[in-house]
């Protein structure tokens, strides 16, 4: 776990944990206001990841500085309001900030895990920034532009985890991401999949091809995390 407040210690934690094999480091899935994973103040963090190959992790609602308390009562509106914001507007705003912050393209050996967040929300991000990219590359073509596509610098640095996601499996070829997805079940937490697991994998997966299911459901991770 590093911290998004001390850039230089968390470049010592990240190096001290991998002598002791860990496979990755977690960072907060949300910052405080005004603050951003774009900023350069994140540049030596982001320079020592990538020249350790240590996978840097955002997982859902794991915000710097809020309150994520189950404990206290809300409104329906506020309790929609929270699930819309770390379910798809943290994510997206990550995802926003590593593309066009220019992480990405400047680190192009980074990877980044996305994890717990699902995969259909993804689907129109892609689409919709690759095409409004490539509209402005037209309309505006002496302006400051992205070196890439987003679907192309996140389909070489960005992973994401799903549990049960029948959609987002099904665009994972459509879209080129069959390699980036990896299946989670988040055992023991009360939204884990267990003991169903089986059942929901074979749901998600009915109808596309085997070779494809095995790269989401275990290969895909065993490959990244260098598992044998």
């Amino acid at each position: 776990l590093l911290s998004a407040l001390d850039v230089e210690w968390s470049i010592e934690e990240m190096k001290r944990c991998a002598k002791l094999g860990f496979k990755g480091a977690m960072l907060p899935s949300a910052l405080p206001e005004g603050q951003s994973y774009a900023d350069p103040i994140y540049d030596p963090l982001w320079t020592a990841a990538q020249d350790m190959d240590v996978p840097l992790h955002f997982h859902v609602n794991i915000p710097q500085g809020r309150d994520r308390s189950r404990l206290k009562v809300v409104t329906t509106v506020q309790r929609g309001r929270i699930a819309i914001r770390r379910n798809i507007l943290e994510p997206i705003g990550l995802l926003t900030d590593l593309v066009f912050g220019l992480v990405l393209e400047r680190f192009p050996r980074l990877r980044f895990v996305f994890a717990e967040y699902e995969l259909s929300w993804l689907h129109p991000f892609i689409t919709k920034m690759d095409a409004s990219l490539e509209r402005s590359r037209s309309e505006s073509p002496n302006a400051p532009m992205l070196r890439d596509l987003p679907s192309e610098s996140i389909k070489r640095q960005v992973y994401i985890t799903f549990q049960d996601d029948r959609l987002g499996v099904l665009g994972a070829e459509h879209l080129g991401m069959v390699e980036n997805y990896l299946w989670a079940s988040d055992y023991p937490h009360g939204g884990s999949t267990w003991p169903h697991s089986r059942e929901i994998v074979k749901a998600n997966c009915e109808g596309i091809a085997d070779e494809i299911m095995k790269k989401l459901t275990w290969q895909n991770s065993a490959k990244f995390y260098g598992l044998d």
